[in-house]
């Protein structure tokens, strides 16, 4: 085994399939994630980090498959629809209440291009040219129609990304970032015909206080390996399961 483990643990779920797709509320200290089996399920999971427990975990709704994550954001879960199962094209809007544990509104008329603090801009795509209007949250009811460069306040996460370490050698590339006085970075293994990819975590000494298999058996690279967000160290394991750490 490969680890070492002196830091706070936080977060270490198994998610059902495998995940596509996280959104973050820094608010709220939440984490949603989009997960999709090889059944043609997608299920929804969200943590929340204040609470140290997860506001619904695996959680199917109706439409098994063609519904996307969209964002998290006051406690409210903000899914869209796709045209079909071949194309990518977003439509309708579903907003699922966290606290309350239920669907809040459905929108089958308008598609979300954004979430911002004021509300979802959404527009009727069977309405052109088309007008850009702004839902409420949580009713879904229009708060009327708005202008393009309108001021409005965008949703953002204070999310550290690594920087690519470039090699001659594909294998020999790296993600790193330096957060506070630690080193962290993901790398490849040679593993017979395949490669490994771990992470690592050193301090100022050079000290190793985390290294973990991120995937075995790597035939490809893998992008977007870690994250750190609000304090947190974020990634995930074998692609289906969330493991953080306090840093």
């Amino acid at each position: 085994m490969l680890n070492k483990d002196t830091l706070k643990p936080l977060l270490n779920q198994n998610i059902e399939g495998i995940i596509w797709k996280i959104m973050l509320d820094d608010e709220q200290n939440c984490l949603a994630i989009e997960s999709r089996t090889l059944a043609k399920q997608v299920v929804f999971s969200v943590y929340d980090f204040n609470k140290q427990t997860f506001l619904i975990l695996n959680y199917a709704f109706e439409e098994s498959w063609q519904l996307g994550l969209l964002a998290v954001h006051e406690y409210k879960l903000v899914l869209h629809g796709f045209e079909n199962e071949f194309a990518p094209t977003p439509k309708n809007i579903l907003v699922f209440d966290l606290a309350q544990q239920k669907l809040s509104w459905q929108n089958y008329s308008h598609t979300a291009q954004a979430v911002y603090k004021e509300g979802i801009m959404a527009y009727n795509a069977r309405i052109m040219p088309r007008k850009l209007e702004l839902l409420d949250l949580n009713t879904g009811s229009s708060l009327g129609y708005v202008k393009t460069n309108e001021a409005l306040k965008q949703l953002q996460n204070q999310i550290i990304l690594p920087e690519n370490k470039l090699a001659e050698n594909i294998w020999e590339t790296a993600q790193q970032l330096i957060y506070k006085d630690l080193f962290i970075r993901s790398l490849y293994l040679k593993n017979n015909s395949s490669y490994t990819q771990i992470i690592e975590v050193y301090d100022k000494e050079n000290n190793i206080l985390l290294s973990d298999i991120l995937s075995n058996d790597i035939q490809k690279l893998a992008e977007d390996t870690f994250f750190v967000w609000l304090g947190k160290l974020v990634y995930i394991r074998n692609k289906s399961e969330i493991v953080s750490y306090l840093l």
